[in-house]
């Protein structure tokens, strides 16, 4: 009885061990391409093969840097131009010791910005998939500015060096700025009796104070075909094609503003010069591509793409007074071509949780070649604004991207 009873338990403890060890060796060889373990999991996600298609998606968070291409452009010197001749005897002689009190190298250094980028795609059965990729990011803003009665160190004998002086000419009287600009121009205004005022002439000459302020803002568009090339146990090599569009577009504004003796301003005291400079590049791209698994839901992947673009450059600069009177303003518009060659490099690392989820970090590079600058964004004709513009040889956008993706 006890040999019977016994027979029967090893029966039962060999058909247990062969089932497990049939659906252990099941599980281990249930593994797509990507090495998510076949395990039912509760979410409406993840093909049941791995050549299944399929909806996927994706959403990433993004910290990027962007080139900021200005020059050095002395914008204000402390100082002005004597504009009746009252103080050096001769009309237009500048006065003052002319040091550099502000120039657009004193933005600083690029900075960076959040944003996101989205992915929504399709993969066929065949293995080839195409997906919309959209990245935008925040604005980066730079400022910077000078004070003329801030300068106390050095005031010069006249109080010369307690004003700002920036070249701006050719503008209309609708920019004379106070008439009382100086100790002198309110003496002769309160005791003479033939008053003379207005010995500094234009809100830029004898200004209280100037600012500066630099945007950038950067999107990219994406649409990518990728079809398989080669694949093995552990990696995967596939090629890369499809359509980019880019859009960097600049703002560059200074603001001025010249007071009375007083320190009292207003509308009409104070000027604004805007610069905004937009590039809309588009073309086609090709690349390929390569993911490597690690083991243990693991791997790395890194794309590499090349586009040859057609830049739509877009530039406007302007002044107009603060007030923004009818007839304070002079504007001038430039269209400009070009090609820009691109290069797109993206190392990624992988991780799969579950089926159907993937987990991304990635260091994402946009090069971009001879696009447009503003070497000097400041034109001084005010009648006939020609700002700096050149062709910048080399701009990068980048920085590292982190996500989710989901399959569906």
């Amino acid at each position: 009885m006890r040999y019977r009873w016994m027979s029967k338990a090893l029966v039962l403890a060999s058909v247990l061990f062969v089932g497990v060890t049939s659906s252990k060796a099941q599980q281990t060889n249930n593994y797509d391409f990507s090495g998510i373990p076949a395990n039912p999991v509760p979410l409406p996600i993840g093909p049941d093969k791995a050549s299944s298609g399929g909806f996927y998606g994706a959403i990433e968070v993004a910290f990027m840097s962007q080139t900021r291409p200005l020059g050095n452009q002395v914008v204000a010197v402390y100082g002005f131009r004597d504009s009746i001749g009252a103080f050096s005897g001769t009309p237009g002689t500048f006065v003052g010791s002319g040091a550099i009190a502000l120039t657009t190298g004193q933005l600083g250094r690029s900075t960076y910005q959040p944003g996101y980028e989205i992915t929504l795609g399709y993969k066929f059965e065949s293995g080839f998939a195409i997906s919309l990729s959209y990245m935008d990011l925040v604005d980066a803003k730079y400022t910077a500015g000078a004070s003329g009665p801030g300068n106390i160190s050095n005031p010069g004998n006249l109080n010369q060096n307690t004003y700002l002086y920036s070249g701006v000419y050719n503008f209309t009287n609708y920019y004379s700025g106070p008439k009382i600009r100086t100790f002198d121009d309110q003496f002769s205004q309160e005791f003479s009796p033939f008053p003379i005022t207005g010995r500094l002439y234009g809100i830029w000459n004898g200004a209280t104070y100037e600012t500066i302020s630099f945007i950038q803002h950067f999107s990219n568009l994406d649409i990518t075909g990728r079809a398989p090339v080669m694949e093995t146990d552990y990696s995967r090599t596939y090629a890369l094609m499809g359509f980019r569009y880019s859009q960097i577009s600049e703002r560059f504004n200074w603001f001025t503003v010249a007071t009375d003796v007083n320190g009292n301003s207003d509308g009409t005291d104070a000027a604004n010069y805007n610069n905004t400079l937009k590039q809309r590049m588009f073309g086609a791209f090709l690349g390929c591509g390569n993911e490597v698994y690690l083991g243990n839901n693991f791997a790395l992947s890194l794309d590499a793409t090349a586009a040859l673009m057609l830049d739509f450059a877009r530039a406007s600069a302007d002044y107009e007074r603060e007030d923004r009177a009818s007839g304070t303003q002079s504007k001038n518009k430039f269209d400009q071509y070009s090609v820009v060659p691109n290069v797109g490099l993206k190392p990624s690392f992988w991780w799969y949780p579950i089926k159907g989820v993937s987990v991304r970090a990635s260091y994402n590079a946009l090069m971009y070649f001879n696009t447009y600058q503003m070497t000097d964004p400041i034109g001084w004709n005010f009648g006939d604004i020609e700002p700096g513009y050149t062709h910048k040889a080399f701009r990068m956008t980048q920085g590292i991207e982190i996500g989710v993706g989901i399959s569906f």
